[in-house]
């Protein structure tokens, strides 16, 4: 403050009723003027309580207080309190202000949830699925589970993205729920009890972090759910929307009904319903701002005992205004003439309305029945002498007697009256002397009491009560009065709120107010009184605050005072308003701060009670823990512990071998007579001669590349020449061989075995140095040192953390393929070899681009190695038709076997005009014609039997007929071929028939190696299976239709499809050099000259640039190389980043691969199969569900194509026949009952296959290929470990097919395909595709992935149904001509399956919506128990899934099979709902 400004006065503040400073009274040496204010002082925090104190013992002086004591002074007890008190308040003062405002934002925002989300959420309705019995059984099982810590308590939101909570933070948390909870209307017993369960979860979790949502503040979600768990139904607040309130009981004179307000304390309140002290449920019309009431409006239903306590009341009230009227000497006036006249002569209207008012109750309160009038008028005696005597004293004295309006002085007198002379004494003798008369009559007055520590002044009246009022004097002020300030707040909150004062006076010297308003909007704070000495009583729509214990001198003081603490007790709550009262007058502004330091205290003695109770709950439970710790340490291992899945074992070292018993043992190998004779053989080949230059680049080299021709013997003598060379150095070794296919594998190793000189039958023991492994099969011995192992073999190996520790050389056979397994086993090997410089990588094929492999593997040797072959006339679909006189009339499928027009056989765009003058002109005009009609893209079987034919019977290619191989693309074609084969007069004597294929037991695919007796010639139908990697040494004539089947990403349908494509040129060489292995051979290409010259391709296009990359990333999460862009980045044709984005994306969605991209239990298994990710969930979902035949048989239609046919000529009666295997309403389930019918046609002899299959236009080459990959995915599941099969189970599968007439189907074990009804299926396929899924909008559909607008494919069984689902699954979108988007392979979905088991859902408890995959899906339901029971139901299934995913064939506990009953039992429910 400057120097120089006018002094101001600084203790002319008559309000102020304590000190600021501990400054004693003043001395004797005080002028009159200062004792005059002497209780003026400045607001002090130390002595708040002391001075607001109202509830001091009216037999002791004020200056009986204690006064607080040093700390040196204090007793141990009182130490160790204050200390506990102080580090209680320093917390207080801590977290208060965080609690106070994350519980505030909590309940904002959990309120708007409910309002918001719940309308826009779609409403679940549970009865028919989920009935009452259902949910209780739910609920039993789950307790009975947390009984013995299995249960949903106890599992429920261990996330990822939970956080620990710090000991020091755990009581402010804590706190916050405990101001939240009541908010969210529970009761407080709940809200202990829910506490108390959280704290000891988080003792049964053994300090595990509970889950804390991106909006949830930490426990909530866990408090919640138990509540709804525990808490009986209606105890829980209500998702419906809550009622207005009934309208308040009303008085007869019209004020609010107190009696009538209820305890806030109620159970499943809301927080517009938790009311303050006492709660009002209703509210009367106010009075006008001029009328009084009496302090108590509730003159009905008193008892006998307070009807006298009220009439003596009532009397003072009337002796107040004028003595005369109630005079018990006199005779009683009439009431009716006491209420009109003039008092003492006075106007003033006021009074006449008062003393009407109380004269109405009076008598109103006479006539009652039970009023004993007698004794209320001999007690009313006795007190009136009492109120005489006072008036005689204060007259003599000087005392105001009545109030009066306006502004006093400064000299006026702080003292208090009594606020309701209820009580008296029971009689007063009449005989008393004036002493004791005098005695009695001061005891009542008001009287000065100061403080001995704090130097405060207060005026003091004890009633007959015994209660102990102030007399506050507030003095003169200037400004806007707060009567108005008040008034214009509450409008510009409530413009419509009405607001009235009643003045309520019990004595002369003291005045009282009530003031009520009544809101015209629900008010959904809460207001509670400033202090103690006013009530506060409130609800949504009225606030009364009544002064009780506090009074003013006169009216107008007392108007202010209500007006201020009204003030602050509605408004200082509120961040917005709380800044109304800088307009008060600086006294009543002064006053505002002494009402919030005197809250602050109130405040803070609460909430330190509230931190001692959770500090004891928080230390309880913390003994419990490290009781419990300390009964669990134990230093044994346990007997019956075990290897934890990812956690790595470390590697197996082979046993230490000393060089010299290695050198004696192959010694003893090689001496053998059987291995001298075949090297007789081996020397022969062209490789033979370049033996020592290869070991010795491949000492000197870590990578190797042999580039060999067809026949050179690089695949069986590579990787003998390294085993001879390590053993016969006295040096340990073990050599893998990978081959791509698994009949290579087999042979190789049977081949280099014999040439070894080991035994028929010593392959793969321990007698033999070779051994192989494939998929479901291993002969490998700790003795083998050479392996041939199929390439997804060494794949699942990389899968191990030991670097393939146990490997010292590893050769990659047939390297040229370009397979997305090998390109990926470059990537890894790259990366290995500078971990593990010892091992040798050795590149093998026989057409490839040598110069590029060595460029990528750090500029690695070549060595080419040229081939042992013999001439080969080569001739073309041209010189085929020629020599045959083929016209090209002929048949190139059986009657009904057109392809549906949406399904697309060949990729390439290639041009139809394949032929030109110059090519053709020197063949004859039926060559010509027939060319011009010729379809390349479709197979021609009788051009192949024409040409068989030819070469068998005519004299100048019969010599080339003593074994030909046929290179068909598929096994379809194969079984086609053989049949028409085995039922040609020509061969059916003298030749034998054999067939090349993975699927084909291994016994029949060996006797295609074998040379026929004299007389006999041989057929061998094979696909690119024997294109390289196998040799049939006796092939001098190939025909070759040009086609392989290959898997291809399918950029419109954005899905893997098998499908046939033109071979190419390197693919020609291949197979035109397998006629010319020991003689001049024969080949025919049924493609012309022109094609293979100007339109194949040079070299096959590599997988990793044509296949989907979902199960590369999942292979480079399993092994752990980093990113996932960055590891592909460095392939040897690296694929581009939008397709890797493309593959992850839909890894994440199909919840392979966390948000975060980590790998899920589930990506792990997908790895395992060779199928599209959504279609190898359905097969592992198939297994757990139990429907597995029909999962696999649709994932394999799906890999293939639809075994329908639609001919143009007969498009309508194909539809019909396809809607005649309709089945639950399901475009998979209908081809898949087309399926059953024709497993049963074959099965059985009462139709033929061909003549089934003419009449519902299926195609039995496409209905062959899809048991063929059925079968594969069942031996894939297998190899996976997912089903547990015994020996004959698992041989049955790896030889499934065979190409004669008879048919063997994959069999499914009957445990694996109890479920395969039709609404479990559609339930598993809608799981399994999620989120491609639609939701019925109107006449349309919605893609809720991208909400894209979507219609049904014309095809589609659900295309026009009136009573359609309400959610459709899809495997496919593809856009049409039209630019719209059409839906193929749908299935209907229940909302259960949807609600229980689609997605990650989150749970909004108080809301009453579950939201699944970040607000894809909404469902509301219409009560707690029924979603905490959905909660607990879809935790304990995905738990489940989970569990059979990363612990795949372990069978489920019993508890978990309860649960899968559960399950079915609603899957039942839903069943017969639906029927």
């Amino acid at each position: 403050m400057p120097p120089n400004r006018k002094k101001k006065k600084s203790t002319t503040n008559p309000a102020r009723g304590f000190a600021t400073t501990s400054t004693a009274s003043k001395t004797k040496g005080q002028s009159s003027n200062e004792l005059e204010h002497e209780d003026h002082y400045e607001v002090s925090g130390e002595n708040l309580k002391l001075a607001l104190d109202t509830e001091v013992d009216t037999k002791k002086s004020p200056s009986a207080v204690e006064p607080e004591k040093p700390l040196e002074h204090l007793s141990p007890e009182e130490l160790e309190l204050e200390l506990e008190n102080s580090s209680l308040q320093i917390k207080v003062d801590r977290y208060r202000e965080k609690t106070q405002r994350d519980a505030s934002r909590q309940v904002s925002r959990l309120q708007t949830e409910r309002r918001l989300i719940r309308a826009q959420a779609v409403s679940l309705f549970t009865q028919h699925w989920l009935p009452i019995e259902i949910i209780q059984l739910i609920i039993d099982l789950h307790d009975a589970q947390n009984d013995s810590n299995k249960g949903f308590i106890h599992e429920f939101n261990i996330k990822s993205s939970a956080q620990t909570v710090a000991e020091g933070d755990l009581v402010a948390k804590m706190w916050t729920l405990k101001r939240l909870l009541p908010q969210l209307g529970f009761s407080e017993e709940q809200t202990r009890l829910a506490l108390v369960q959280l704290l000891k979860n988080r003792r049964d979790r053994a300090a595990q972090a509970l889950s804390v949502t991106k909006d949830s503040i930490w426990g909530l979600e866990e408090c919640l759910d138990w509540l709804a768990l525990t808490s009986k139904p209606e105890n829980l607040p209500s998702y419906l929307p809550q009622s207005v309130a009934p309208a308040s009981r009303l008085l007869a004179d019209g004020t609010l009904d107190v009696d009538a307000t209820s305890d806030s304390t109620n159970s499943g309140s809301t927080p517009s319903t938790v009311l303050s002290n006492a709660t009002s449920s209703c509210r009367s019309p106010l009075e006008e701002s001029t009328s009084v009431s009496s302090e108590s409006d509730f003159d009905s239903d008193l008892e006998p005992h307070e009807q006298i306590s009220r009439y003596l009341s009532l009397q003072s009230q009337l002796y107040a205004v004028d003595p005369a009227l109630v005079n018990p000497a006199q005779k009683r006036p009439k009431r009716a003439a006491a209420g009109i006249r003039n008092i003492n002569g006075s106007e003033n209207a006021i009074m006449d309305r008062k003393v009407a008012r109380l004269t109405a109750k009076l008598d109103k309160l006479s006539s009652d029945i039970l009023f004993d009038r007698e004794q209320a008028e001999m007690k009313w005696a006795q007190h009136w002498t009492q109120l005489a005597k006072e008036r005689s004293e204060r007259e003599r004295l000087g005392i105001r007697i009545s109030s009066e309006k306006g502004h006093h002085g400064k000299g006026q007198l702080n003292s208090e009256a009594i606020a309701s002379p209820s009580n008296v004494p029971e009689s007063i003798s009449n005989e008393l002397d004036m002493g004791d008369m005098l005695g009695e009559f001061f005891s009542s007055l008001p009287n000065s009491a100061t403080n001995s520590v704090t130097g405060t002044s207060n005026m003091n009246s004890v009633n007959a009560d015994g209660l102990t009022v102030i007399i506050r004097s507030f003095g003169k002020w200037n400004g806007i009065s707060p009567r108005r300030v008040f008034e214009e707040a509450c409008r510009a909150r409530d413009p419509a709120s009405q607001i009235a004062y009643k003045l309520v006076s019990a004595s002369t010297f003291s005045n009282r107010h009530t003031l009520e308003v009544r809101w015209s909007r629900p008010q959904h704070r809460i207001f509670v009184a400033p202090n103690d000495h006013v009530t506060c009583k409130s609800d949504a729509n009225a606030v009364k605050f009544e002064m009780i214990s506090v009074a003013c001198p006169d009216a107008t003081q007392s108007e202010a005072y209500i007006s201020t603490l009204a003030l602050f007790g509605v408004f200082a709550s509120s961040s917005k308003e709380e800044k109304t009262y800088l307009r008060l007058p600086a006294i009543w502004r002064e006053f505002w701060t002494e009402l919030l330091l005197c809250k602050k205290e109130q405040d803070d003695a609460k909430d330190r009670e509230v931190i001692r109770e959770l500090g004891g709950m928080i230390d309880e439970h913390d003994c419990q823990i490290e009781e419990g710790d300390n009964q669990s340490i134990s230093l044994k291992p346990s007997k019956h512990s075990v290897h934890k899945p990812g956690v790595s074992k470390p590697p197996v070292l082979p046993a230490v071998v000393v060089p010299e018993e290695i050198k004696s043992l192959w010694s003893s190998k090689a001496s053998t007579t059987s291995y001298q004779n075949s090297l007789t053989s081996r020397i022969t080949l062209p490789i033979w001669n370049y033996k020592h230059e290869l070991l010795d680049a491949i000492e000197q080299h870590q990578t190797v590349i042999v580039c060999g021709e067809t026949g050179c013997g690089k695949s069986t003598q590579v990787p003998a020449f390294i085993l001879e060379r390590e053993l016969s150095s006295g040096r340990s070794c073990k050599v893998y061989c990978t081959e791509p296919r698994r009949i290579s594998a087999i042979s190789l190793a049977r081949r280099v075995s014999e040439e070894l000189g080991e035994g028929k039958g010593d392959l793969g023991t321990s007698r033999s140095f070779v051994g192989y492994a494939i998929r479901l099969e291993s002969q490998v011995t700790a003795e083998t040192r050479l392996v041939y192992a199929t390439t997804g073999i060494v794949m699942r190996m990389l899968e191990r953390s030991d670097d393939l520790g146990d490997i010292t050389h590893l050769v990659l056979d047939e390297v040229h393929e370009r397979s997305i397994d090998s390109d990926f086993l470059l990537i890894v090997l790259r990366k290995l070899l500078v971990r593990r410089p010892d091992m040798k990588i050795v590149l093998m094929s026989a057409t490839v681009d040598a110069q590029r492999f060595s460029d990528y593997l750090d500029q690695a040797p070549i060595l080419d190695v040229p081939g042992r072959t013999f001439p080969v006339d080569t001739k073309y679909l041209e010189d085929a038709i020629e020599l045959t006189n083929f016209n090209g009339s002929a048949r190139y499928r059986d009657a009904g076997e057109v392809e549906d027009d949406d399904e697309e056989i060949f990729i390439e765009d290639s041009s139809k005009a394949t032929l030109s003058g110059d090519n053709i002109k020197h063949y004859s005009a039926n060559t010509r014609n027939a060319l011009l009609k010729f379809d390349e893209y479709r197979l021609n079987y009788d051009l192949i039997l024409r040409l068989l034919e030819t070469v068998a019977t005519n004299d100048n290619y019969v010599e080339y007929s003593n074994a030909v191989l046929v290179f068909l693309p598929g096994i379809a074609e194969i079984k086609r071929l053989n049949d028409m084969l085995v039922g040609h007069s020509l061969f059916a004597n003298g030749w034998y028939v054999y067939a090349l294929h993975s699927t084909i037991a291994t016994e029949e695919q060996e006797r295609a190696f074998l040379v026929p007796a004299p007389g006999y010639r041989k057929i061998v139908l094979a696909t690119n299976i024997a294109e390289t990697g196998i040799t049939i040494p006796d092939v001098t004539c190939v025909i070759d239709t040009g086609k392989h089947k290959e898997m291809r990403f399918d950029e419109r349908r954005q899905l893997s499809r098998l499908i046939e494509v033109f071979i190419s040129r390197a693919n020609a060489k291949q197979r035109r050099g397998r006629a010319g292995r020991v003689r001049k051979g024969l080949c025919f290409h049924l493609f012309t000259k022109h094609r293979h010259d100007n339109t194949m391709a040079e070299q096959q296009t590599p997988e990793i640039l044509r296949l989907s990359l979902q199960d590369l990333v999942l292979r480079i999460k399993i092994c752990r190389l980093g990113s996932v862009e960055q590891t592909l980045s460095e392939a040897l044709d690296p694929p581009s980043a939008k397709n890797i984005r493309r593959a992850i994306d839909s890894l994440v969605d199909v919840k392979a691969l966390t948000n975060m991209e980590e790998l899920t239990p589930l990506g792990r298994q997908l790895a395992r199969l060779p199928l599209d990710v959504f279609l190898g969930k359905l097969v592992l979902l198939g297994t757990i569900f139990g429907c597995l035949d029909a999962a696999l048989t649709i994932a394999a239609i799906l890999s293939s194509k639809s075994p329908f046919s639609a001919p143009m000529e007969s498009r309508s009666q194909a539809n019909a026949a396809r809607l005649a295997f309709r089945k639950g309403d399901s475009d998979l389930l209908t081809i898949y009952n087309a399926y059953c019918a024709w497993r049963r046609i074959c099965t059985s002899s009462a139709i033929p296959e061909h003549q089934f299959c003419r009449r519902n236009f299926l195609n039995p080459r496409t209905l062959s290929n899809i048991e063929d990959l059925k079968a594969q995915l069942a031996a894939s599941l297998a190899d996976a470990g997912f089903l547990r099969l015994d020996d004959a189970e698992k041989a049955s599968l790896s030889k499934p097919g065979s190409y004669s007439r008879r048919r063997n189907f994959v069999g499914i074990p009957a445990r694996y395909d109890t479920n395969d009804y039709d609404l479990m299926l559609n339930t598993v396929i809608a799981c399994s595709f999620y989120p491609h899924l639609l939701k019925r909008e109107g006449k349309g559909w919605r893609n809720i992935a991208n909400n894209q607008s979507v219609s049904l494919h014309p095809t589609s069984v659900n295309k026009g149904m009136l009573k359609a689902s309400k959610w459709l699954s899809f495997y496919h979108v593809m856009q049409s001509s039209s630019k719209s988007y059409h839906a193929y392979e749908t299935s209907p979905v229940e909302d259960f399956a949807v609600a229980l088991i689609c997605g990650e859902a989150e749970f909004r408890m108080y809301a009453g919506v579950m939201i699944i995959d970040g607000n894809r899906i909404r469902f509301s339901v219409d009560d707690w128990k029924t979603l905490i029971a959905i909660k607990i139901l879809r935790t304990q299934i995905r738990h489940i899934i989970d569990q059979s995913f990363r612990y795949p064939g372990r069978s489920l506990s019993q508890d978990q099979r309860s649960w899968l009953d559960i399950w079915q039992n609603i899957v039942s429910f839903g069943i017969s709902e639906k029927n």
